[in-house]
């Protein structure tokens, strides 16, 4: 569960998950893309994209922020896996192609699903 605001979080599962009949759950998957972008220059690249600080001390393991990204909205989520630091963006479906140019122009390198798969916990035999 990531907190966005004093009244609202974002939960990330790939199970479902049960609420409290007190609370109100909107399904927004279908509205997101999400960008993994990981490694020990993460934050230098996401720097060059937003005015949000991405450093350690203002954003650590768990944190979650609303800002803009390359002129767009977005949440960013902070997850690490070991000691890289992860961040997990998500943007609507319709600027992901934009967001995923101007990383690689920020200086961004795609990598495979066997280093994410690792990056997530997963060894190579289920990649």
């Amino acid at each position: 569960m990531w907190k966005l605001t004093p009244t609202r979080a974002l939960i990330t599962s790939p199970l479902p998950v049960a609420f409290v009949p007190s609370s109100t759950v909107t399904d927004v998957t279908s509205i997101y893309s999400a960008i993994l972008i990981a490694g020990p220059k993460s934050r230098e690249v996401l720097q060059k994209l937003t005015t949000l600080n991405v450093r350690e001390s203002s954003m650590p393991e768990g944190a979650a922020r609303q800002t803009r990204l390359a002129h767009v909205n977005a949440t960013i989520l902070r997850s690490d896996y070991t000691s890289l630091p992860g961040f997990l963006i998500l943007n609507t479906r319709d600027v992901v192609e934009h967001v995923w140019e101007a990383l690689l122009h920020a200086g961004g390198r795609p990598f495979g699903m066997v280093a994410q798969r690792q990056w997530m916990g997963f060894g190579h035999e289920d990649a």
